[in-house]
């Protein structure tokens, strides 16, 4: 990675310029002592560039089934199954030395953090449909049910008081045991039943009527079921 600048220092005084290029070789005392002009907050960037490293890796499998089955000209059924897995790694590491630890920031003698999360939904209908002509006269009915749950777990390991050496980026590095925090490991499931109504009559008068009735288990236990019509 190449960075080319000019850093200019806006101040009271007199405007001052810095050609970044002179401070690649970024350590004056490797792990101990940076190369920059700079002490109040941010690190050198050949340095954020190179050791201030953030990966993170994501893993994804979809997959879904649809199946019908007619049972004459009027009536079909329909199975519908959706799934979802995700499993993401999210690793940070520090360098010693650091000058953002300095305002309360990432600990000077290093650190190296890691962020697991994993989960999965499935999103399952079924649905009986309806179509019906006679003269001019149309006919149109749903019936549906759909069960989706989602499930999500994770958490996050960082070391404590710093790295037993500055070049290893482990958590077996730590100097103290190290701190886990839990995500937000929670499960939602909604079960829902659907369904919907049509007449028409010469293709120019209509009516059309809706109605859906959700249980969420992520709400109260009184309020949890809510019907919705039009």
């Amino acid at each position: 990675m190449e960075i080319r600048g000019i850093y200019t220092s806006l101040s009271c005084g007199p405007v001052q310029r810095y050609d970044i290029r002179d401070y690649k070789d970024y350590w004056v005392v490797p792990n101990k002592t940076q190369n920059w002009m700079y002490t109040n907050w941010y690190d050198n960037p050949y340095l954020i560039a190179y050791e201030k490293l953030n990966g993170e890796v994501k893993n994804k499998v979809n997959a879904n089934v649809t199946a019908n089955y007619k049972f004459n000209n009027d009536f079909n059924l329909m199975l519908r199954s959706g799934y979802v897995n995700y499993n993401n790694l999210i690793t940070k590491q520090n360098p010693t030395a650091n000058i953002f630890s300095t305002r309360g920031g990432w600990n000077a003698r290093g650190m190296y953090e890691t962020n697991d999360g994993s989960g999965f939904s499935t999103n399952n209908d079924l649905i009986l449909t309806f179509n019906k002509k006679v003269s001019k006269w149309a006919f149109e009915g749903l019936a549906g049910g759909t069960l989706y749950y989602f499930k999500d777990d994770g958490f996050t390991a960082t070391t404590k008081n710093g790295l037993i050496s500055p070049r290893y980026f482990s958590l077996k590095g730590s100097v103290e045991p190290v701190t886990i925090t839990p995500g937000r490991n929670w499960s939602q499931q909604i079960n829902s039943l659907y369904g919907r109504a049509s007449v028409s009559w010469n293709d120019a008068v209509f009516f059309d009527a809706t109605g859906r009735n959700d249980w969420n288990s992520s709400q109260p236990a009184s309020s949890r079921s809510f019907f919705i019509h039009l």
